[in-house]
Order: structure tokens, then sequence, then C-alpha cells
């Protein structure tokens, strides 16, 4: 079964106003699928649609939604009512970094809606729809955060962690159905987002990919592009996939130490980007 016939005649690329979602969506439809991008910005999608009707000739739908609003799923599903979605992306994401009891208590709330609530919700729609068609995918990107706890990204590793096992999840229940399910565990990327982070808290990669002076031993994140790119040829090789061979390995070694060995190095990875001290709390 050719692509388009397995994963089309949409794509739904959720979170895809720049970056790997921007890079997904053109991976669609490089393959020949039509392609529905979601994300908040009107200006942004309405570029990224230009570029890939310029560069593929294909159809495409924009539509303006934030994953943070409850109504998301019930909003996106009426959007799309009457189109075939094949292959659905879930790229949305949100990052609240820096020390648990100082990151606001509706930051960590609006992280578990948008990784957590808003994933669930619409693989439980297009899960159905694929199930009683009896093919079609969805992927969540994951983080390599997701595979342990990790201090100063806490709840965003654990919100990342329900997502990933989510998708495993539906994996095995789907894949008798002919539906792909997949966890993309992506590590740092050097998205747009990702260098507006570095640049809030002055880390490392705020001015480029390859700083003179970022901290030894840190690895250098990869394109999105190429991030992209690698998930295709895999798609169905889940339920959890990696960009690299050296994403996986790394994770496999990972998993093999002891849990509290393996919570602690992350931990003092993540510490090395974000003050420890909590005698003045954020409001």
């Amino acid at each position: 079964m050719d692509f388009p016939t397995k994963y089309g005649p949409w794509a739904l690329v959720i979170g895809a106003s720049e970056g790997m979602g921007a890079a997904f969506a053109d991976e669609c439809a490089q393959r020949g699928l039509k392609v529905a991008i979601v994300a908040r910005r009107a200006d942004a999608l309405a570029e990224v649609a230009v570029g890939l009707r310029a560069r593929h000739g294909i159809e495409t739908r924009e539509i303006v939604g934030d994953a943070a609003d409850p109504d998301f799923s019930e909003k996106l599903e009426a959007a799309m009512a009457g189109l075939e979605i094949g292959l659905m992306i879930f790229n949305a994401g949100i990052q609240p970094g820096g020390p648990f009891l100082r990151i606001r208590l509706e930051d960590h709330l609006k992280c578990i809606q948008i990784q957590c609530v808003a994933p669930t919700k619409v693989c439980h729609w297009l899960g159905r729809q694929m199930a009683s068609r009896g093919r079609g995918g969805m992927v969540l990107v994951s983080s390599g955060a997701a595979q342990q706890g990790m201090a100063h990204w806490t709840g965003y590793a654990a919100a990342k962690a329900y997502e990933t096992i989510l998708a495993e999840g539906l994996w095995d229940e789907l894949r008798d159905s002919g539906v792909t399910v997949t966890s993309y565990i992506v590590s740092s990327t050097y998205t747009p987002n990702f260098q507006r982070v570095q640049e809030k808290h002055d880390l490392p990669f705020a001015k480029g990919v390859d700083p003179a002076d970022f901290p030894e031993g840190t690895p250098l994140p990869s394109l999105p592009e190429v991030v992209a790119a690698a998930l295709f040829p895999q798609l169905e090789d889940g339920p959890r996939l990696y960009p690299t061979p050296g994403d996986k390995a790394g994770a496999e070694a990972g998993a093999r130490l002891p849990r509290a060995e393996l919570v602690a190095a992350a931990g003092a990875a993540s510490k090395l980007y974000f003050p420890s001290g909590l005698n003045e709390l954020d409001a």
C-alpha cells in the first residue's frame, strides 16, 4: 500500500507554525498528502501554508487553535468536519523550566493540558475514525526528558512521559486494526522556540547551534528538518522511535542504570541552566 493510500488523503499536524511542526508538514506534503496545520498564530500558519503549496502543489487548511484551550479537540474536530484524516502528528508543547516551586501553578497545569489532556482527546477522536476505516497513523512527539524524572524540568518531563506511554499503549491496542501509533522521542532540537528559551535564560545556544562556550559534554541540538525527515522511514517500527541511532543507544544505556543514578544525572545537567535558590518564590 502506498503512503497516500494508507495515510491520506489528509495529514493533520498540530503545532505547525515553525520548527519541527513545519518540517513535519513539509515531509507529509512531499509524500503526496494534503496538509492541515494547526497553531496559535494565524500569520505564521499562513506563511507555512504558502510555502507548502508553492513547493509541493498540495491543498492546505490552516486552523488557528491553542492546545491549552480545554475545548481544543472539539473545535479541531468541527474545523476538520468532512475531511478524512489519515495521519496525525501531535507536536504541540510547552516547556516551563526552572525549580518546580518557582514555576506558577497555572503554568504547570497548562503543561498538563497541552501535553496530556489535549493529545488524549485528539487520539480518542481520530483513533475511532482510523480504526473503523482500518488504516491510518498517529504520532505523539515526545522528548528525551520523558525517560526519567528531571529536576528543573519536573512538570515537563512528567507530561511528556504521559504522552510517551499513551502512544505506546495505543500502538499495542490499535495495531491489529491497521492503525500505526508511535511515540517519537526527540532530544534537543534547534527550533525557534528552543532558541527563544536559550535567549530568555542566557543559555549556551542562545546565539547559535555551535557556540564556542557551550558546557563541556553538551551534545549539539539537531536541526528540525533532520528530525522530521528521520521519522517517516521508520514510522511503522514503533512503539518508541528516535531521530538517530545515537539517541536510541543513549536512551537504552540510561535505562540500564540504577534509577536514582539516572535521575540524578539528568538533574545534574538541567541544574546547570537554572538557579537553585528558593528563598524568593515567584508569585
